[in-house]
């Protein structure tokens, strides 16, 4: 039996301690998030070892690819009407639009990873290094660092 994960919802009620073994009880992980920030679902699901399927915008495109992932391409851009999202700041914005191409695109990329499945195993191999690589806890906090301390030496100028 194949099993994907497809995050749709608040995993509140799972204590962080148990999502490796949350993660671990599927066999991948689906994300298709219109307005992702950075993706650590996407992280967690990769570095449990599941292969995984985003759609190709936002902010995890920082380190999906077609070497790491299978990405699935959305229809067009839509604007976002105001009240719409309850975030006054998104009011206006411009999101990827999930229409009928994109659901049948991402239908054939999830059959396509059932039927592929060693392959995109083997695919997130190259994700979970890029993610173990680059992503750690001292790669993150020097660059905050860096960052910040370059924000605030602009002011004093």
């Amino acid at each position: 039996m194949f099993i994907v994960l497809l995050f749709v919802a608040s995993f509140e009620s799972v204590p962080e301690y148990l999502m490796p073994s949350f993660y671990s009880s599927f066999d991948a992980f689906v994300l298709t998030s219109r307005g992702e920030g950075f993706g650590l679902p996407i992280c967690e699901a990769s570095l449990c070892g599941l292969p995984v399927l985003s759609l190709n915008y936002g902010g995890p495109r920082d380190f999906l690819n077609e070497e790491n992932s299978l990405l699935v391409y959305h229809d067009m851009m839509e604007q976002a009407k105001v009240g719409k999202t309850n975030v006054h700041y998104w009011d206006g914005q411009d999101f990827p639009k999930l229409g009928n191409k994109f659901y049948d695109n991402c239908a054939v990329a999830m059959r396509n990873m059932y039927k592929n499945y060693s392959a995109y195993r083997s695919l997130n191999l190259n994700l979970k290094g890029y993610v173990q690589d680059n992503y750690d806890g001292r790669k993150v906090g020097t660059w905050c660092k860096n960052r910040l301390e370059e924000i605030y030496n602009r002011g004093k100028i």
